[in-house]
């Protein structure tokens, strides 16, 4: 038996009886890359990628094409360690997912799962029953927000599918900051004329940022302005009421 197979025995058995406890950064690695490595030391592969990406969240949360270029790490090591900030983000999501979105509290928990270590834009849509319960979810796009990427169109035929009597649709802004942008701003406008024609609310359309949110209907659409300042304030995270008090006045 060579030294390194002695040193996965080893790990192993610890990890049988004490799970992660005590465990180093680097050793983590290591035991993830024994599934994806089985025959070399994965030791050094492991303390490399520790001093490219900083910490084991580093790692985990980089993307495929720079963990390739860690020498000692293929594809399928590269993919691996992806999937596990991928199974984390979904557990999570799955964790937070309320019966039905009462507040923004509710929303904002569950998004902030769903959106948490994504390095680009991703947009999404939920198609919510009258007591605001998600009947679907629905990734739209990913990158850059606009109207001809959005599709309205396409969103007012998915609340017609899953017979929404609301919708709520939510981005993130991976650069931190949650005011809209001029397209994030012509874009909710061109959604909420698409749901008008089909007699549909849009309860709100809320991004996230590192640490605050903004809401739409608390800034823009709760007197249907057509007009939208730019110059609107972030809001604090789980501040703003949702969804909007006239839309529950309707339900009654």
């Amino acid at each position: 038996m060579q030294e390194h197979d002695g040193h996965r025995a080893r790990l192993k058995e610890r990890f049988d009886k004490t799970r992660l406890l005590g465990f180093a950064d680097h050793e983590v690695l290591e035991l993830i890359l024994f599934h994806s490595i089985p025959r070399r030391d994965t030791n050094p592969i492991a303390h490399a990628l520790i001093r490219e990406f900083g910490s084991l969240r580093g790692v985990l949360m980089a993307a495929p094409e720079d963990l390739c270029r860690v020498a000692g790490v293929g594809g399928q090591s590269a993919r691996l360690l992806c999937l596990f900030a991928e199974v984390a983000r979904r557990f999570f999501a799955e964790e937070a997912l309320p019966i039905s979105l009462q507040n923004t509290e509710d929303a904002v928990q569950y998004l902030a799962a769903l959106f948490h270590g994504k390095i680009n834009e991703h947009f999404y849509l939920f198609c919510l029953d009258t007591r605001y319960r998600i009947l679907s979810e629905e990734l739209v796009c990913e990158g850059s927000l606009s109207s001809a990427i959005v599709y309205p169109r396409k969103i007012a035929a998915s609340a017609l599918r899953h017979n929404a009597a609301h919708i709520l649709i939510a981005h993130n802004h991976p650069g931190g900051d949650p005011t809209p942008s001029k397209s994030d701003i012509e874009t909710t406008l061109a959604i909420v004329q698409a749901l008008k024609a089909i007699g549909v609310d849009l309860a709100d359309h809320l991004i996230l940022g590192a640490s605050a949110y903004y809401s739409f209907a608390s800034q823009t659409l709760r007197e249907n302005c057509p007009q939208v300042s730019l110059a609107c304030a972030a809001q604090p995270v789980l501040s703003v009421p949702f969804p909007p008090k006239d839309s529950r006045k309707k339900e009654d």
